[in-house]
Formats: C-alpha cells, structure tokens, sequence
C-alpha cells in the first residue's frame, strides 16, 4: 500500500454496470519520462471483487486473486 500514490476514476455513467474502473498510481520518482501507472483495475460493487480492466478494449480482464 505505501507504493500507492493516487488513483484515477472513471465516471460511473461511462464505467460498465456495477463496476467501478480506476488506475492506480504509484509513489515512484524519477528523471525523464517514466509511467507510474500500476495498472487499471474494475471493482464489482456488490461484492468488492477485483478485476484487471482492459483499457484498450475497454472491458473486463480476469479476478484478481487475493494474496494469501
């Protein structure tokens, strides 16, 4: 969690029913051009599951497992 930095959302009126899709940004500093994104992710409402989210195609990746 402490690598987290912010995160971005998308709207609900564009995100898919009963999801919310956000990316997640990290703390990292550095010189130049660099990415922080940590990936785009889409939270199931009901349940609070995790998915990845597929920006290209803009739709649902696989669940995300919790680390156990």
């Amino acid at each position: 969690m402490s690598r987290i930095g912010s995160c971005d959302f998308i709207p609900t009126t564009d995100s898919p029913r009963g999801f919310y899709v956000l990316s997640l940004q990290s703390t990292r500093q550095c010189e130049g051009i660099c990415s922080t994104l940590l990936g785009w992710f889409a939270v199931e409402l009901q349940s609070g599951r995790v998915f990845n989210w597929n920006v290209g195609q803009w739709e649902l990746g696989a669940e995300l497992s919790p680390e156990r």
